[in-house]
């Protein structure tokens, strides 16, 4: 199941996924107040509250829109722990999240949301997050940066994906993070311009040199065969 305020028809992307056979789409309707009248305001931050109460209900496996996975992740999922999280730049990172269901570290998280949430804080999150881990370390792993999340959300980290042709070691890798949200922050970058171009046009990551295309090659490849990108498959 995929929970998400869009319809499987709504864009390009939405409909190639709504097209892959058994996957379900779930309308759910972000919430706009914490249990504390405070107002949420930005997307991010919805989506924040909507992930943590979708997993705590379902358990299960949370990306961010630009967390691609590149390898199977099943060994992950049978750690021993209820919930696995990454590092990232010194932080606890959120933008993905496997968790069992009923995970009392995920419903300490959502309460302490719910009750410090502020919009003018960004990092609120991630802040409440290495707060929760700490009182629950013995029912979750954090994993090495390298695992989940090996590049961050800075201009050099940027560089690092997208410019960098360097061959990157992706044998201890299992997910990255796109960070396409930083694309206004960098957009006169080389690596915002990359970002923007994918975003408009995969064939230009499935033919790029970049670390991004590098580690994502065999993902748009398994797509191509399963049928999922008949556009691009045009164009090969």
């Amino acid at each position: 199941m995929v929970h998400t305020n869009a319809r499987a028809d709504e864009s390009r992307w939405s409909k190639a996924m709504g097209d892959i056979p058994g996957l379900e789409f779930v309308r759910v309707v972000p919430p706009l107040q914490t249990l504390g009248s405070q107002n949420i305001i930005h997307l991010a931050h919805q989506s924040d509250f909507v992930r943590l109460e979708v997993l705590i209900t379902h358990g299960g496996v949370y990306l961010d829109f630009d967390a691609f996975p590149i390898r199977d992740i099943s060994p992950l999922r049978h750690l021993l722990f209820g919930v696995v999280l990454g590092q990232v730049d010194g932080f606890i990172g959120n933008g993905v999240i496997l968790a069992e269901s009923n995970s009392p570290v995920l419903k300490s998280f959502l309460q302490a949301m719910h009750d410090q949430f502020n919009n003018s804080k960004w990092e609120t999150d991630v802040l409440l997050l290495a707060e929760v881990v700490k009182e629950h370390n013995n029912e979750v792993i954090v994993l090495p940066h390298h695992a989940l999340l090996p590049f961050d959300w800075t201009e050099a980290g940027h560089h690092e994906l997208y410019i960098t042709s360097k061959p990157w070691d992706w044998r201890n890798t299992y997910m990255i993070h796109g960070y396409f949200s930083q694309l206004s922050v960098y957009e006169h970058t080389g690596a915002g311009r990359y970002i923007k171009e994918y975003l408009q046009d995969p064939w230009a990551v499935y033919k790029g040199r970049c670390r991004f295309s590098q580690a994502v090659h065999g993902a748009i490849q398994a797509a191509l065969e399963a049928g999922h990108l008949h556009d691009l498959k045009s164009e090969i």
